[in-house]
């Protein structure tokens, strides 16, 4: 028996833009060079490319410690970070 081949659509609309599908990477992870970004732009699947900020100039990332985890004697938790992600610079 052979199988039927069901389409689904997943165009998705974005305020007056319309991207062919819903499915757009994590913005970060594998997107920093152009090599990586080609990879992401010439997938079939993906709706849209999101990118790491980038400056003007080179930004190295803080210092340690950037960040703090802890818990209250009431048991509530809290995080903050300062970790300041680097990026390469608009030139790279």
């Amino acid at each position: 028996m052979e199988m039927e081949k069901i389409r689904i659509n997943l165009e998705t609309k974005l305020g007056p833009r319309t991207f062919k599908t819903c499915l757009w990477n994590a913005a970060g992870p594998r997107c920093t060079t152009l090599e990586e970004l080609k990879v992401l732009t010439d997938c079939f699947y993906v709706g849209a490319v999101l990118t790491k900020t980038c400056n003007l100039e080179k930004r190295e990332e803080n210092v340690f410690p950037r960040v703090d985890h802890s818990k209250s004697e009431d048991m509530h938790s809290y995080s903050i970070n300062s970790v300041g992600l680097a990026n390469m610079g608009i030139q790279e």
